[in-house]
């Protein structure tokens, strides 16, 4: 009688079966058998580990990626339509900033680099040519350094191959204080202070961190009434998001006013918050640019645009409640429910 066990073969993933003698009786027989099962599972494990690679991810200096978010949410206010900034001072984030870590490679090794932003590559003190995509590392022990420049968005970087990988393990700085002698050769001292690097969940080559955007979900409003030359739209609750018109025809203008009240969305020549939309042809759905905080809100059209339906697309940060609270007084539980929501509502990218 025989058995079957599995063993990697040539390519990866790749399995044959291979026959094994039954345990046999005498005692070394038995040491025999159960060494050369040992045998066979060690090198199935070691194919296994070499078939997969280190888990990479992007990277950046801690609290730029946060302050970058910030900076974008804050100045996509508008009043009436026209650009309304902070009038708070604004910091911004490191434009240059140098990623390193230290390898110890049993074997030669080729990583893939992408980068936010022009980049070099320095292995032990020598650069490499332009912007290498993919770089050949020798075995043996390393100090690889990659410095990244970027201005308009945050500078970062995701570095992938067996054994190296990008994480919050690697040392990043803003500074760079080599210095250097007077023939302009690198002496090999630094008082340059490095921290751990800033990253998130963006794990993929791909899921570039400025093309971070939060999710949205559909919102039905709960009642539309004519009023005026327009029309009232009310969602039930204050909320966060982007109007969706559907089955838009004609050609003109639309004129959204957005407000917490139905007053204040009614009142058209005060109401803070605007938009204005010109159609030029029929279209299947329409959706407001920029996301808006209201409840309500006023419809106008002229040139006799119409539109069959209108929505919103809810925007929320995927945060987890981390509490609960609840009481035989109906008003405080009623009062703690307001304010949890009131939290959700302005925590999207940053905190509002």
């Amino acid at each position: 009688m025989k058995r079957a066990c599995f063993v990697p073969g040539t390519q990866a993933n790749d399995y044959r079966h291979v026959p094994l003698p039954l345990p046999l009786t005498k005692n070394h027989d038995q040491m025999k058998w159960i060494f050369r099962k040992l045998l066979l599972l060690a090198v199935l494990l070691q194919a296994t580990v070499q078939t997969f690679s280190a888990d990479a991810t992007w990277i950046w200096y801690p609290g730029d990626y946060e302050l970058w978010l910030g900076n974008n949410l804050h100045n996509r206010r508008t009043e009436r339509g026209t650009f309304f900034p902070p009038f708070w001072k604004m910091d911004s984030h490191y434009s240059l900033v140098e990623f390193s870590t230290e390898l110890n490679l049993s074997e030669q090794e080729t990583i893939t680099i992408c980068a936010e932003g022009r980049y070099n590559v320095k292995l032990d003190g020598k650069f490499y040519p332009g912007m290498p995509d993919n770089v050949l590392l020798p075995a043996g022990k390393h100090s690889l350094n990659i410095k990244v420049f970027c201005l308009d968005r945050v500078p970062a970087l995701y570095v992938q191959g067996k054994t190296v990988a990008t994480g919050p393990q690697w040392k990043t700085t803003f500074e760079d204080k080599e210095w250097i002698d007077a023939s302009g050769r690198t002496s090999g001292k630094s008082g340059t202070i490095y921290r751990q690097a800033g990253s998130w969940n963006f794990d993929t080559p791909s899921t570039l961190p400025s093309a971070y955007k939060l999710p949205v979900s559909p919102m039905a409003a709960v009642s539309m009434e004519p009023k005026g030359k327009g029309m009232l739209v009310d969602f039930g609750k204050e909320t966060m998001g982007f109007p969706l018109f559907q089955g838009v025809e004609g050609k003109g203008w639309i004129r959204i006013y957005y407000g917490e009240s139905a007053e204040e969305a009614a009142d058209t020549l005060h109401c803070e918050t605007t938009d204005r939309i010109q159609v030029t042809a029929p279209v299947a759905k329409l959706q407001v640019n920029d996301s808006k905080a209201y409840r309500y809100l006023y419809i106008e059209t002229d040139g006799g645009v119409t539109f069959k339906q209108i929505s919103m697309l809810y925007e929320f940060a995927p945060v987890a409640e981390r509490g609960s609270f609840r009481c035989s007084d109906t008003l405080l539980n009623r009062i703690w429910d307001v304010s949890d929501y009131t939290l959700h509502l302005t925590t999207l990218e940053f905190f509002i």
